[in-house]
């Protein structure tokens, strides 16, 4: 029996879900689609799952994944005469080795194309890739997917076809894209993140995903409302000056089309973890911790007033933009933006 559990790679996450959550047949077929390695390699482990399908309907959907698994694997590596491949920089500030931000690359071949790019951590963030076509009727895309660095390979994700490539395929439209939308469909949310994890709002914790040049640590808040939110409140610079800042966790990506997942690269903290621009960090999550036993009512509106943006005669502000500042300053400030007294660490216990 394929263990979906071994296709999590944060180790607390895979190990706290192994024994407090049972996965169903479409999650084990999820996290093995979105799973940070070779596509080759995922491609087996549909096929090992599609053998395991209980009813009819899961056989089937496993048969369409696979067949279009197939397909898109064959389009990606073999290149016909007429066909070449574009490469695109991740993003416009994100120039490299004295290259022109922005800039694209052409390719005959998938092999071509792999050859040129850099080796290392220099493409972390991934390269976007489209495979066109010059024929009768003129040019036109065929498939695009990104590439992302695993173990020194080329790891595919994103893979996207042309709509009307579907029919070609043999493969039904309506049934990947409801695949790709059942993530949170017993809790009403879309998109809302669908797994338990094993942190609690105050914890501290760190994300170590190849998109960032360090480890980037948090408080965590992680709160139930019908469908899970997931936050961390960071430190991060801005305009040269360090301000509190706030990641939105509750999808399943760390960022928006990133191609890492959160129960990837998520781990728990200590404080002795932390640079010493952020130790404050450190008694933020003792102090959410201790406010947490009055209950998340308690824990909500600081954490956002601290971390969060909120509303002002018709704008965005943040009430904590100046720092560096001590713990007993930034809870000073918070309880004057509030109006209101917040205990000290110990006498809400």
């Amino acid at each position: 029996m394929l263990d979906g559990y071994a296709w999590i790679r944060s180790e607390e996450i895979r190990e706290y879900l192994r024994g407090n959550y049972k996965l169903s047949f479409k999650e084990r077929m999820q996290l093995v689609r979105t799973a940070h390695r070779p596509m080759e390699e995922r491609l087996q482990a549909l096929r090992m799952l599609q053998k395991e399908a209980d009813t009819p309907q899961e056989k089937g959907f496993a048969s369409q994944v696979i067949r279009l698994y197939e397909f898109m694997l064959r389009e990606i590596r073999e290149s016909r005469p007429g066909q070449f491949y574009i490469r695109k920089l991740p993003c416009p500030s994100a120039g490299r080795r004295g290259m022109e931000p922005g800039r694209i690359f052409v390719y005959a071949s998938y092999e071509e194309m792999l050859a040129d790019i850099p080796d290392g951590d220099v493409w972390e963030c991934g390269e976007e890739v489209e495979k066109w076509e010059v024929g009768e009727n003129g040019v036109r895309e065929l498939i695009s997917f990104d590439l992302y660095p695993m173990d020194q390979n080329a790891c595919i994700a994103n893979t996207c076809l042309d709509d009307d490539r579907y029919e070609d395929v043999g493969v039904s439209r309506t049934v990947i894209d409801q695949e790709n939308r059942f993530y949170g469909a017993n809790t009403g949310y879309r998109y809302r993140y669908p797994y338990p994890l094993p942190f609690f709002t105050g914890d501290l914790v760190r994300l170590d995903a190849p998109i960032y040049e360090e480890p980037l640590y948090g408080v965590m808040y992680s709160e139930n409302y019908g469908g899970q939110y997931v936050h961390m409140g960071i430190i991060c610079e801005e305009e040269g000056t360090w301000i509190f800042d706030m990641l939105d966790l509750s999808e399943l990506e760390i960022d928006l089309c990133s191609g890492y997942r959160v129960m990837d690269w998520l781990h728990r903290a200590k404080p002795e973890e932390l640079p010493k621009d952020r130790k404050i960090l450190g008694e933020l999550a003792a102090y959410f911790t201790d406010l947490r036993r009055r209950g998340p009512e308690a824990i909500e509106e600081p954490f956002f007033r601290i971390f969060g943006y909120r509303r002002e005669k018709s704008r965005d502000i943040r009430p904590f933009h100046v720092t560096p500042v001590t713990f007993p300053e930034l809870i000073k400030a918070l309880e004057e933006d509030m109006g209101q007294h917040f205990p000290k660490q110990g006498e809400m216990l």
